[in-house]
């Protein structure tokens, strides 16, 4: 299991819409969830999310850094790099026997504006397949639109536990978004 950790390490600060190893919203009350679901941004906010997953799913680089926001793409040096690196960690992990099996998103909170932005909560679940077994991963992401919620970018949650970190991965956010706590992931018995 360290060469997992190590792994899924490497791929932590890439892409935003793979595992960072939630019962992410369940916190949540069910009164914002169902507020949520009748706000006409949440429709924009699954398909770009659903896209951004399809795309770390099929290994389809260019299209998944489309939907990282800038701000985290800009982390590696741009474009060319971010997708060179996850193509990289990708083949490492690969090469370590841990794939990318399904992508399920769960649920999304109210988006919240700072300044020209708003901001959600998208818990995911990501099944991979590793020596031995299959894990599934429940974390989130940050769904980040600049545009009223047209469109809509990406940042994993991994690391962003750590205020100090938020900064350089997110624009300026709003005080009341929660970052929920990333579970360990956990094995799927197929028995």
């Amino acid at each position: 299991m360290p060469r997992l950790a190590v792994s899924l390490a490497l791929l932590a600060g890439l892409g935003s819409c793979f595992v960072s190893p939630t019962p992410a919203l369940a916190q949540a009350p069910a009164r914002e969830k169902a507020k949520a679901a009748e706000d006409p941004r949440i429709a924009s906010l699954r398909r770009a999310a659903e896209a951004c997953g399809k795309a770390a799913i099929d290994n389809d680089w260019e299209k998944l850094v489309d939907y990282t926001h800038p701000k985290a793409v800009n982390t590696v040096g741009g474009r060319k790099p971010f997708i060179f690196l996850t193509k990289m960690t990708m083949k490492r992990l690969k090469d370590d026997g841990i794939e990318f099996k399904s992508f399920k998103l769960g649920e999304m909170t109210k988006p919240i504006k700072e300044g020209e932005n708003l901001f959600s909560i998208v818990s995911k679940d990501v099944v991979l397949t590793i020596p031995g077994g299959k894990l599934l991963a429940t974390s989130y992401m940050v769904g980040i639109s600049s545009d009223d919620g047209k469109t809509w970018t990406f940042v994993d949650g991994n690391g962003l536990e750590d205020p100090k970190a938020r900064p350089r991965l997110l624009p300026k956010y709003p005080a009341e978004l929660k970052f929920p706590e990333i579970p360990e992931p956990t094995t799927i018995d197929e028995k």
